[in-house]
Formats: C-alpha cells, sequence, structure tokens
C-alpha cells in the first residue's frame, strides 16, 4: 500500500488509494496501522485525520470538526457547510497530510467531500469493490488470515505457548471452522481469554455442536470492532435486500452450497427452482449474459460474495453461519430443498463424458449433503443427486468421498420409494460395486443378493436391468474366486448355485 501511497508532493502519482474487504475482516485496523508507522515511526505525514464515511452527516460532521481542531479562521462561528468548506480549502493548500475514510461503503457518498485537488493523500476502507467515482482504479483487497497467522493470533490472544496446548493442531482446527476471519478469531479469543474460560480442545467441540450461539457469548474486546459477527453484515444484507430482494435469496442459496467456487451455470439452468422472486430475476439470464452479473453487483457492493474466475463466485463460510442462522427451521429447510432440486437439475450422469460438468458441482453436491439431517421429507430427486455425484466420484476412486452419498441416496429411495422399488435396487447395485472395488465382498453379497430380489420380484429375470444386475453379480464372484476369498462369501442357494457354475465351467 504504501509503495502507491507513501510518497509526497504535488507531482506524485497515485494521491488517493482504497483497501476493501468482507466486514470484519480488519480493513480499519490495517488502515490504523499503516497511519501509525508512516506518522510515529517513520514522519512521512505530518497530519492523519479520520473521516467518518458511512453517511453524509457523519462526512461533513467529522470535517466540520477537524476545521475546529485547526482552528481555521472564524470555523467556530460558521455554518456546517462553512466549516466543510474552509477544511477541504486547508487540504488543497497544505501538504504532507494523511486523509482516511473510514466505512466508505458508498464511494459515491465521499467524491463531494474528497479535495479537489489534494497535496497530500486519500485513504479508503470500505466493503464497496469499485472506487471509478474517485478516480481509483487498482484497489488492494484485504482477505483473511493465512493459516499460520491464524494460529499466531489465537495463540497471542489467549495468551498461551504452543506447548502449554495439548494440541496445537485443535488450535489450527479451531481457526479454520472460523473461517480465518479476524472478526470471528477475536470473539473466540476474548472468550478463550477469561481465567474461567473451556480449553481450546473443549472449545473447539462446543463450537461445533452450537456454532454461532457459543460464538456470540463473548463480543469482540479489541480490534475496534463495532459489532459481532452476527450483526457485522445486518445492515449490508438489509441495504441489499431495500434495492435489490432477489440478490438476498441468492445469498440465502448460497448458504448451503460449498463456500468456493458456485457456478453461474447452477444458477442459470436451476432458476426454475429457486422460488418465485429469485426465479423471476433470473429468468433472462441463459439467454442475456448480463442478468446475473448485475445481480451479484449487488453483492459484491458489499464483498459479501467474490467474484471468481471460469464464472464462479465465492462467499465466506462465516457469512453462511450467519445467514443460516439467521433463518427459522421453515425457512432453512425451504432453502436446503430449493439447492437440491437445482443442483439435480444441473448435475449430469456422471459418466466419463460429462465430468468436466461434474468436477464443478460435485463439491455442492457433498456439502448439501452434509445438510440432509435438516430435512424432514428429502424428496426423491435428491436421491438420484447423490446417487450421479456417488458415481462420478466413484469412477474417479474417490471411494471415502463416494459412499456416504451412495448410502444416503439409497437411505432416501427406501424412505420415499418403499424398499421393494427398482431405484432402490439400482443404489444397492452401485454401493456394492463401491465395496467390490474395496475388496469389500463380504458386505457386498448381501446387498448383491437384495438388489436381484427387488429385480426379479419387480421386474422379472429378462428385464434388461436384472440382466446387468445378473451379470454384474456373476463377475463379483469371479473376482472373488480370484482373490481366494470365497471365504467371505455366504451359503446363499444363489452364490453357491453360481460358484459351482463357474468352478465347472473353469473346469471345461
Amino acid at each position: 500500500m504504501h509503495q502507491t501511497l507513501g510518497q509526497t508532493g504535488a507531482a506524485a502519482p497515485n494521491q488517493a488509494k482504497a483497501i476493501y474487504g468482507l466486514g470484519g475482516v480488519g480493513k480499519t485496523q490495517t488502515a490504523v496501522e499503516y497511519a501509525y508507522r508512516y506518522f510515529y515511526d517513520q514522519s512521512v505525514y505530518e497530519w492523519v485525520f479520520w473521516l467518518k464515511a458511512d453517511t453524509d452527516l457523519s462526512l461533513a460532521t467529522d470535517l466540520g470538526r477537524l476545521a475546529d481542531q485547526l482552528q481555521l479562521p472564524g470555523a467556530p462561528d460558521r455554518q456546517l457547510d462553512e466549516k466543510v468548506a474552509a477544511m477541504q480549502h486547508w487540504l488543497e493548500t497544505h501538504n504532507g497530510w494523511l486523509l482516511i475514510f473510514d466505512n466508505a461503503d458508498d464511494p459515491d457518498l465521499v467524491a463531494p467531500y474528497r479535495p479537489r485537488n489534494p497535496n497530500g493523500r486519500i485513504l479508503l476502507t470500505s466493503r464497496a469493490q469499485k472506487f471509478a467515482p474517485l478516480g481509483i482504479a487498482q484497489p488492494l483487497e484485504i482477505r483473511d488470515m493465512t493459516p499460520a497467522e491464524a494460529r499466531a493470533f489465537l495463540l497471542t490472544r489467549i495468551e498461551r505457548q504452543p506447548q502449554a496446548i495439548t494440541k496445537v493442531a485443535t488450535v489450527d482446527e479451531l481457526a479454520r471452522e472460523l473461517g480465518y476471519l479476524p472478526l470471528a478469531l477475536e470473539q473466540a479469543g476474548a472468550y478463550l481469554s477469561q481465567p474461567e474460560a473451556v480449553s481450546v480442545e473443549e472449545y473447539l467441540p462446543l463450537y461445533r455442536q452450537q456454532r454461532l450461539h457459543i460464538l456470540e457469548e463473548q463480543k469482540p474486546e479489541t480490534g475496534d470492532y463495532p459489532e459481532s459477527v452476527a450483526t457485522t453484515w445486518a445492515i449490508n444484507v438489509q441495504a441489499v435486500a431495500q434495492t435489490t430482494p432477489a440478490a438476498v435469496e441468492l445469498l440465502r442459496l448460497s448458504a448451503f452450497l460449498s463456500a468456493d467456487d458456485i457456478p453461474y451455470e447452477l444458477l442459470v439452468l436451476g432458476a426454475e427452482q429457486l422460488g418465485e422472486s429469485l426465479s423471476q430475476a433470473l429468468a433472462e439470464a441463459a439467454n442475456h449474459p448480463m442478468v446475473l452479473p448485475r445481480l451479484l453487483k449487488a453483492l459484491t457492493r458489499y464483498s459479501l460474495i467474490r467474484i471468481e474466475l471460469e464464472k464462479c463466485y465465492s462467499i465466506h463460510r462465516m457469512v453462511q453461519e450467519v445467514l443460516r442462522d439467521g433463518m427459522d427451521d421453515t425457512m432453512r429447510q425451504q432453502w436446503l430443498e430449493r439447492a437440491v432440486e437445482a443442483l439435480n437439475q444441473v448435475f449430469p450422469s456422471g459418466d466419463f463424458e460429462t465430468w468436466q460438468h461434474c468436477k464443478r458441482l460435485v463439491t455442492h453436491v457433498q456439502t448439501i449433503e452434509c445438510h440432509f439431517t435438516q430435512l424432514t421429507h428429502p424428496a426423491v430427486s435428491s436421491g438420484r443427486l447423490l446417487n450421479a455425484a456417488g458415481y462420478y466420484l466413484h469412477d474417479q476412486g474417490r471411494y471415502s468421498e463416494a459412499e456416504p452419498l451412495y448410502l444416503r441416496s439409497l437411505s432416501i429411495r427406501e424412505q420415499q420409494l418403499g424398499e421393494q422399488h427398482p431405484d432402490v435396487a439400482s443404489s444397492l447395485n452401485n454401493l456394492v460395486g463401491l465395496y467390490q472395488s474395496q475388496g469389500r465382498y463380504a458386505e457386498a453379497e448381501p446387498l448383491y443378493l437384495r438388489a436381484l430380489a427387488i429385480l426379479f420380484d419387480r421386474l422379472g429375470k429378462t428385464h434388461p436391468n436384472t440382466q446387468t444386475v445378473w451379470r454384474n453379480f456373476l463377475y463379483f464372484l469371479q473376482q472373488v474366486i480370484q482373490a481366494g476369498q470365497t471365504t467371505q462369501l455366504s451359503d446363499h442357494p444363489w452364490t453357491q448355485a453360481l460358484l459351482r457354475q463357474i468352478e465347472e465351467q473353469s473346469g471345461e
């Protein structure tokens, strides 16, 4: 920041700079540190002026106050607008100053108060990302702490040396759960620093169980944060709701997806599944490429989301946490169901030719699966979605990731369709294929037998689906024989008859 802003004098370039980022990420603290270093540590600036830029009134009031503090001629007796003009004139006729506009979330609001011919330097902190009205082309983004920074912060905040903590890995895991957001780390640190507080090892499972509720037990104590995690974004979300209600609906949907790389096609192609307001807002998105970016712009204005490459966007996991916490059970269920239906609409079969598309969507299916306990009656379509995603992961050799999706799909189909439905047999067939790939023969055989029993009864022996599973079972038994693991098999008549048949054919 100082490389582009630190030079002084009228001929120096880049007289204004902006730093932006999500609320609670440390923008104000960064501005304070910059001012401290280059006023106290190094005498780059002779003056540092701080303005609250959240409203027009606060800007005018703070500038008027500065006119009084500088004892400008006649300032005490002037009207507020006259004091503002006098202060602007002072800034235009003096150099060696740094003027900080803090919380300048609306750059248009700042423009009238910016000195027209500044001889000093201007720094803005903002949740906005575009500063064209102020002539700032390349703002600096403040992101979350790195894992190493978060660990150091927590250890320092709770005043415990690494060797005094049973497992430093627990500190790392807590930092990861909190999304490395400075504000969230400060709240957790403030709680843990109390003499009567539980240990980090005890706090982590409490947080995983109670989430935002345990975090909100302690407000931030350092860093000059005016609000906690639960409320720091409320004003911005409300502002978005007043101007672009559909954008807030998009946020609620995003709360149930993976935080990273949410693809545009999920919104465009799954629009019909997203409720009336959001569906209408996205109705022309497939034909008009600017529809979705305009909707997202309402959220990037406050850094509530971040636009990524490859037509994706991301949302901070703590923003997701706050959004979910702000919903009642009915709303949570509603948006979770909509997310499931939209994903089911766009997730392909999982076959090889669809792998590239699956890759962009599968993490969102995996995230959705973690929320399924909140669904009282998951739709049959969700069984199809989980089965397709599991099939893709299975083919990728990601067996441990595929299994929970297969199991959840099987459970949903049994619950919604009945235990004897052919789709249940399809789920069983995919699950046993996974166990077979891992050499888990004793677990695979009873599922094969159950799938065959369903298909014989419901579709008949000659149906193509029945024949496919029968051939798979036959190949399975051949594989077990080759592996020398027939002792893992049961004495079921079908199994034993096929084993004898395979042995006879081998003998011939």
